[in-house]
């Protein structure tokens, strides 16, 4: 329950609901106790908070969105005075700070701000001894304006301690928490940090009532997508409310990444520099998406410094950074990239040729 965010926890083992309209949608005492005693639970698929993901408020045509995060993230996140939240894109970056108000409900005051309101937001929530949560969004600011900012906030963060309960004791919310967005830039921060990450075959159980119920059409689902939130979104809403098949939903979505502005606008949404991609693609031209499936087209930095006139250590940084930018998939085999980052860079390969 605390995972799921209805719950917080107090000294003592106790616990509280965090917010008074959770209370008056469970009913009485009387009233629970009588669901709970008479209920049988059939529930589809086991709840893990390590993988699942809040809902958050659907897109267009109704199509489910879900928070970057999972509920384990979120939590521990906000365990600490202070958390950066690293992100592209294609990982969710433009619905974290969403994400992060519908985590916290109202059991917090929230201040979302850019850099340049930073100062504005530590002006107002010093002010006042209720639980406060600062996000700042800081994607446009340089390493530097970032490094300031969060040691900034962590001093503020820092500056008071827990907040009491009702009777003075130690307990209830803290006080206050900061969370800082970024891109995928190195800067100098204390600050613990935590990252999106794709959907995978074990974690897309997670997905209410999916309609990919097998691990064979999950790994189906995951090899079209290659996990990218958006992507997986798209087919969920494809097949439970379009009509789609399942595999008329996936053969959609693997063609539309052979388009070489869908393959552009991928590669700029992962957070790929123009050098690495360039490099990835001169790996790319040796295999096909058959071999890539059947785990031959390894992407380690031998193969990569071979393919792009790199040094082997060119080719390990190369592949760092493209892990940090989640494209790798880590295999019995060796490790490879991810499926529709594949299917991008031969996209360009191709329009190169046919030029």
């Amino acid at each position: 329950m605390e995972g799921l965010g209805l719950v917080i926890a107090l000294d003592g083992g106790r616990y509280a609901m965090r917010s008074s309209n959770v209370v008056n949608l469970l009913g009485t005492r009387e009233e629970l106790k009588a669901e709970l005693e008479t209920t049988d639970f059939t529930q589809r698929f086991d709840y893990n908070p390590r993988m699942a993901r809040r809902q958050l408020t659907p897109g267009q045509n109704g199509m489910a969105r879900v928070s970057p995060l999972t509920e384990e993230q979120w939590h521990q996140a906000l365990a600490h005075p202070i958390s950066g939240i690293v992100a592209t894109p294609a990982l969710g970056s433009g619905r974290i700070g969403e994400a992060l108000a519908h985590y916290l409900g109202d059991s917090r005051a929230l201040h979302r701000c850019d850099s340049a309101a930073v100062g504005e937001a530590l002006a107002v929530t010093s002010r006042t001894r209720s639980p406060q949560v600062i996000f700042a969004d800081l994607r446009t600011s340089d390493a530097t304006s970032a490094a300031e900012i969060t040691e900034r906030l962590s001093e503020w963060a820092g500056a008071v301690g827990e907040s009491k309960d009702e009777q003075g004791g130690p307990g209830g919310l803290p006080r206050r928490r900061a969370i800082v967005l970024t891109g995928p830039m190195p800067y100098e921060s204390a600050a613990r940090q935590f990252r999106p990450r794709r959907w995978d075959v074990t974690s897309v159980r997670a997905w209410p009532d999916g309609p990919f119920a097998t691990t064979a059409e999950r790994r189906d689902l995951i090899e079209a997508t290659g996990g990218w939130p958006e992507l997986v979104e798209g087919v969920m809403h494809l097949v439970g409310r379009g009509g789609y098949t399942r595999d008329q939903a996936l053969e959609r979505v693997r063609d539309a990444g052979k388009q070489v502005k869908r393959a552009v606008d991928h590669l700029e949404a992962v957070g790929l520099a123009s050098a690495d991609r360039d490099a990835l693609k001169a790996w790319s031209y040796f295999f096909d998406e058959r071999e890539l499936r059947e785990r031959k087209a390894l992407c380690t930095a031998q193969a990569v410094a071979e393919a792009a006139d790199l040094t082997t250590e060119e080719a390990e940084q190369l592949l760092g950074r493209a892990d940090l930018l989640g494209l790798i998939d880590e295999t019995v085999a060796g490790p490879t990239l991810d499926a529709v980052t594949f299917r991008a860079l031969q996209a360009l390969v191709t329009a190169e040729e046919q030029r």
